[in-house]
């Protein structure tokens, strides 16, 4: 099982493919260090995302509107396109 620090230092390592939705990945990895995320949460977030429903774990927020996702966490906002963040996520759930 991966622990919380392992997940975290692979996550901060790791950036989507466009780099347009670093600034939505900074969120999640931000939810990572805070504790609030384990590795289970990864693949189900990329599965709504796919069929275009929301997800929230604590206060991290995923809202997705066409090809965009706007991510929410703790008040601050980003947008960015979804497709590279999905696949961000499911490479984090691997």
């Amino acid at each position: 099982m991966e622990t919380a620090v392992t997940l975290l230092a692979r996550a901060e390592k790791m950036a989507p493919s466009d780099p347009s939705a670093n600034k939505c990945w900074r969120l999640v990895v931000r939810a990572i260090d805070a504790g609030w995320m384990q590795k289970r949460h990864f693949a189900a977030i990329a599965a709504a995302l796919k069929k275009g429903n929301g997800y929230g774990v604590e206060e991290l927020i995923f809202e997705p509107s066409g090809s965009e996702v706007e991510v929410s966490f703790l008040g601050e906002r980003a947008r960015c396109p979804s497709t590279p963040l999905i696949k961000a996520l499911e490479q984090l759930a691997a």
